[in-house]
């Protein structure tokens, strides 16, 4: 009797296990689902991770000394755009038309007035960038490059978007200096500086 008393009380002890074990899995198992639905969301919500800077990309970023180049300053992309209007990467005596240029004055930003050849006036500007120098040659037809130098690690990239703005990258392992020049209403351009 009592063999059989105890039989029935170990089968009803297994059926209440093997219920603690089912109702744990299926809690185990929703737990799961519902953490990798929330993850999906995360990541949707914030697909780029950022990623911390090294001790050399750092050294590489900080500002240095005046010199007469402008001093770099890190910045995340989208990169910052300085108009040429503030920006004097040297100074550039400013010069006369050549007899039989137009009479247009020079603009007051570093630009120096050169005859187009063609009886017209055309500009001419050196600028003095992280990546190396490069010297643009503008006027309200078209915009070329006179001169491009890039620095020790740099390699000079030439962009046409069209006959009249052009932009030369000078492109290194962990910076990029961009100089675009085009012709709006006078010449203008645009220096770039920023960490890749």
């Amino acid at each position: 009797m009592r063999t059989a008393a105890s039989a029935g009380r170990m089968a009803g002890v297994r059926r209440r296990l093997a219920y603690v074990v089912a109702w744990t899995l299926a809690t185990a198992a929703t737990v799961a689902a519902s953490w990798l639905g929330i993850r999906s969301v995360l990541d949707a919500a914030a697909p780029h991770r950022t990623t911390p800077f090294s001790a050399a990309e750092l050294r590489g970023a900080a500002p240095t000394t005046p010199t007469t180049t402008p001093p770099f300053v890190p910045s995340a992309p989208p990169p910052t755009v300085v108009p040429t209007s503030s920006l004097s990467p040297h100074p550039t005596p400013t010069s006369t038309p050549t007899p039989g240029a137009s009479a247009s004055p020079a603009p007051s930003d570093g630009w120096v007035a050169v005859s187009n050849g063609s009886g017209g006036t055309a500009y001419r500007r050196l600028f003095r960038v992280r990546g190396g120098d490069v010297t643009f040659w503008v006027d309200e037809r078209e915009v070329r490059v006179v001169e491009a130098r890039a620095a020790l690690g740099f390699a000079p990239v030439h962009t046409r978007f069209d006959q009249r703005s052009l932009m030369v990258s000078f492109i290194s392992a962990g910076h990029i200096s961009r100089v675009y020049a085009t012709w709006r209403d006078g010449p203008y351009a645009e220096v770039t500086e920023s960490v890749n």
